[in-house]
């Protein structure tokens, strides 16, 4: 028993020392790039709006900060490693409800979209559209899936608004598997998705998972892709989704953070999601809740931005967010990208 207490003791004591030694490593680091920032913006800013100093040194001041971080996130981005399939993996596709929010099943892309999620054989897909006709169309659209995958439990489910907050959160309260995924209608998984997606859950200190992303670009689907016009706006999505996967991948391995996990296609652990406080705040966030008491619009619902809300929730909490950056884990977006959808 002493022997017991003191290794005890000596593991605890480490752990002390590993942990100061961390925040000594982080206070170090932090207060570096801090001062090297400030160094190049005090340069930089004094040029531009004082006058003092030279244009050579404010242009390097720019230069340096753009790519500094540009190499860091290079170096980062092909150090990066996936989670690792597991020969005997704690979770499979049975543990997983697949959410679908729609407010169009009748479109191909919704049918397309469940069509390949059913394909990695979840356990449970809830679609959640508005409204008894969309209700009454989800099920005619869903029927020959239901038919052909009778393994995969289907619920089609109405919310009273065409709110995608609203949605999630009307499935998220019928939901029994330890792993959800929430998926646009627009958004196509490959055949081994599943399988990819969830090994980064075998760390059960991850709460979220991201995954890669790209559009389709095709200009025969239609006469508008083909035109330059909307040729040009698909192709600014397509670069946006680019940095957008180049930035979650990378600024990931570096300290596991990231600033968002794409809402298109997200895994989270159903315990999170379902949290009282947790739930309470997706579905009632608002703008300012101190401002709304003088300002009417600032007590307004927040309705976009659910990923941002359920990461930001995620990080608070101290949980780790895996970005499962993998070519089976990678899904394809429907070209969506027009004008002016775009600029919006």
């Amino acid at each position: 028993m002493p022997q017991t207490q003191s290794h005890s003791a000596v593991n605890k004591a480490m752990a002390t020392i590993t942990l100061i030694s961390s925040w000594i490593s982080y206070i170090f680091w932090a207060f570096l790039s801090v001062g090297i920032v400030l160094n190049l913006l005090y340069s930089t800013v004094g040029y531009l709006f004082a006058g003092w100093g030279s244009a050579n040194a404010a242009f390097w001041g720019v230069f340096a900060f753009r790519n500094i971080r540009l190499l860091v996130h290079c170096i980062a981005f092909f150090c990066y490693r996936p989670a690792p399939e597991m020969l005997n993996p704690r979770y499979s596709a049975k543990d997983v409800t697949v959410v679908v929010p729609t407010i169009t099943p009748h479109k191909m892309d919704f049918l397309e979209t469940v069509t390949c999620i059913c394909r990695n054989e979840p356990n449970t897909i809830i679609v959640v559209t508005v409204g008894q006709q969309n209700e009454m169309i989800g099920r005619q659209s869903l029927s020959l899936l239901m038919h052909k995958f009778p393994g995969i439990n289907f619920s089609i489910m109405t919310a009273k608004e065409a709110n995608k907050r609203a949605q999630i959160g009307v499935a998220a309260r019928q939901i029994t598997t330890p792993i959800t995924f929430l998926v646009d209608a627009s958004v196509f998984w490959g055949p081994s998705f599943l399988t990819s997606a969830l090994a980064a859950f075998e760390d059960a200190s991850v709460y979220l998972v991201g995954t890669n992303k790209r559009v389709r670009v095709s200009t025969w689907d239609s006469l508008e892709n083909f035109l330059p016009w909307g040729f040009m706006f698909n192709f600014f999505g397509s670069t946006y989704l680019g940095r957008h996967n180049f930035e979650i991948r990378a600024t990931n391995t570096i300290d596991g953070g990231l600033f968002a996990v794409s809402g298109r296609t997200m895994g989270i652990r159903t315990a999170f999601l379902k949290d009282p406080k947790i739930l309470y705040g997706f579905e009632n966030e608002r703008v300012s809740s101190a401002l709304g008491r003088f300002i009417p619009a600032c007590n307004a619902p927040l309705l976009p931005d659910d990923d941002n809300y359920l990461t930001r929730q995620v990080i608070n909490a101290g949980h780790k967010i895996k970005i499962q950056y993998t070519e089976d884990a990678r899904v394809e977006i429907a070209p969506q990208f027009t004008y002016p959808r775009f600029l919006s």
